[in-house]
């Protein structure tokens, strides 16, 4: 049985709707336990200001040397900053050879806290496979590969996919990265049924992607594996260029300035039909394959941005 501390409220004012995020902690010898559930106690108690931080809660099960946390951020971004923040850092990295360390995280629109840890547990119980996007390392939140983690089958699946593409891309498809984007609608992108996403690095470098296209009220809608890096940098920096092409790359429409957002799992059904309808017979039968085999994925909305009158 879990054996909790109180809830910790941060310096944002009470919210129903943010990002929550689980950790689960397993100490692989029992004379680290002390040290390190002291040192998340004293990083609990900066939590009032840590920019984005609504509100926390540690437990133990002290017989399974395991520790848990269960927190509420504003948005995505603060709980990577504090992931990468030096005081972070600084207090897991002594200890991060001794301990084995599975996260996750999901979008929601009512926090409750009983109900988060009930799915806390459900995902990161023992035994079952960590969400493949939440792995935490001395730098913080990093993919599964990176971490050495094996993937799931259908993600390994993919990455054969993803291969295969990356041989057949179109030559243009690198130096349209690096074509200016002007603002406007999305206008150019009808009747398209593939579009590039130009997402950034932290470097500022650009780098482009082919992804299947769906559009509806004016914005366009993709989806992708939620640990593949170009989730990574849209989490970084939602600021995208976007443009047509053809299932190779090959750009066939003007480059528009746009932003991205990932879209919470409530929005995920929506998302999927407005992709879904814009497939053709050989895209629909190789998506509805990936589905059934229950490929992860996560849905992103790109907005226009729009020159101000």
């Amino acid at each position: 049985m879990l054996q909790k501390i109180p809830w910790k409220s941060g310096p944002a004012e009470p919210a129903t709707a943010g990002i929550v995020s689980a950790t689960r902690t397993e100490v692989h010898k029992f004379r680290d336990m002390p040290a390190i559930y002291l040192r998340g106690l004293r990083l609990r108690s900066h939590w009032p200001e840590t920019p984005g931080a609504v509100g926390v809660q540690l437990a133990t099960e002290p017989l399974k040397r395991t520790t848990w946390t269960v927190s509420l951020w504003s948005t995505d971004k603060d709980l990577h900053q504090f992931v990468r923040s030096q005081r972070h850092i600084d207090t897991i990295g002594p200890y991060r050879d001794r301990m084995s360390v599975a996260g996750t995280t999901w979008d929601t629109d009512r926090f409750d806290l009983t109900d988060a840890w009930a799915e806390a547990q459900r995902r990161l119980a023992p035994g079952q496979q960590p969400h493949p996007s939440r792995r935490w390392g001395r730098r913080g939140l990093r993919s599964s590969r990176q971490a050495g983690a094996k993937l799931p089958w259908p993600s390994r699946l993919m990455a054969l996919q993803y291969r295969f593409f990356k041989l057949v891309r179109h030559r243009q498809t690198p130096s349209a990265a690096r074509r200016p984007a002007d603002t406007g609608d999305f206008a150019s992108l009808r009747g398209a049924r593939q579009c590039l996403i130009v997402s950034f690095k932290q470097s500022g470098e650009p780098i482009a992607t082919p992804v299947n296209l769906g559009l509806a009220d004016g914005k366009a809608y993709f989806r992708s594996e939620p640990h593949v890096a170009k989730m990574t940098r849209l989490r970084n920096n939602p600021s995208v260029h976007i443009c047509a092409c053809n299932i190779r790359g090959k750009p066939t429409g003007p480059m528009l300035l746009g932003t991205a957002r990932i879209l919470p799992e409530s929005d995920a059904i929506r998302a999927h039909d407005i992709l879904r309808s814009n497939w053709d017979p050989p895209t629909k039968m190789m998506e509805l394959f990936l589905d059934r085999i229950n490929v992860p994925a996560v849905y992103i909305e790109v907005a226009p941005q729009v020159a101000a009158s």
